[in-house]
């Protein structure tokens, strides 16, 4: 079995390695998106959706998403329509750990414990 010491050095490495990673994905989609900016503005002033080279085809694809304009009348419409689909079946963590801690668990919730490493890195 291996030494600890050396078993923490191999997880900050890793830990080093994904945050030099997750910044180069941070530039890649910030360029990403102003290159779809680009294409988008360049593509409707054509008058297209669809478009490609030999290296890939690019298409305008709408999708539609919801944006909470109302929130007291949002939820009032669930709660009297009792229509609990429109609602994403998750608990939201934070909101339950400050309910939690003032209130306990809520009916129907059930407390779990993960264990995980936390690595801060000294170099």
């Amino acid at each position: 079995m291996r030494i600890t010491d050396e078993i923490i050095n191999d997880r900050a490495a890793v830990e080093k390695s994904l945050k030099a990673h997750k910044e180069a994905m941070k530039i890649l989609e910030e360029k990403k998106q102003l290159l779809d900016s680009e294409l988008i503005a360049k593509m409707d002033k054509e008058g297209q959706d669809l478009a490609g080279t030999s290296i890939a085809k690019c298409t305008i694809v709408e999708e539609s998403y919801p944006r909470l304009e109302n929130a007291e009348a949002f939820f009032d419409h669930v709660s009297e329509s009792r229509d609990y689909s429109l609602l994403y079946k998750r608990v939201g963590v934070k909101a339950w750990r400050e309910y939690h801690v003032m209130y306990g668990n809520p009916p129907g919730v059930e407390e779990s414990t993960v264990k995980k490493i936390a690595i801060t890195l000294i170099k």
